[in-house]
């Protein structure tokens, strides 16, 4: 996946010297901070849909804290955080759709919130842990 990104990005620099879009080149493909939070959040999107795909099995969840290890990689916060949001609020969905009977699936079972901790304080607490790996690198 990561060198179908790279090869687009190079096609994106080969249109922009056909158009004189260099800007637009760099800001979304050329490994910017938006780049990296854009990785993060296709990451959170690939977990979510292997939850869903095994159907909420709790292992299945274990690729959640997997791939935010993976960004640590970057060495910077901002991907780890849009990881989080973007997996929080894939939780947050489809936890109200699965309650409204749709086939979608969060936990094996249907009554998730009702632990010592809910889903979003594992998720918090686990990649919080991983931001000091990070070297909070801005930009």
């Amino acid at each position: 996946m990561l060198g179908l990104i790279w090869l687009l990005s190079l096609f994106a620099l080969s249109l922009a010297y056909w158009h004189n879009t260099f800007i637009q080149a760099f800001l979304v493909g050329g490994g910017t901070r938006l780049m990296r939070c854009c990785v993060g959040i296709g990451l959170m999107v690939m977990a979510a849909l292997h939850i869903n795909q095994a159907e909420g099995v709790i292992e299945s969840h274990f690729g959640i804290f997997a791939l935010l290890a993976v960004l640590t990689f970057y060495r910077d916060w901002l991907p780890i955080l849009v990881a989080v949001a973007t997996i929080a609020v894939h939780h947050v969905v489809f936890h109200a759709l699965q309650h409204q009977g749709f086939p979608v699936y969060i936990p094996a079972r249907r009554r998730c919130w009702q632990g010592r901790q809910g889903h979003g304080a594992c998720i918090a607490r686990g990649s919080f842990r991983s931001i000091p790996d990070a070297d909070y690198r801005p930009g």
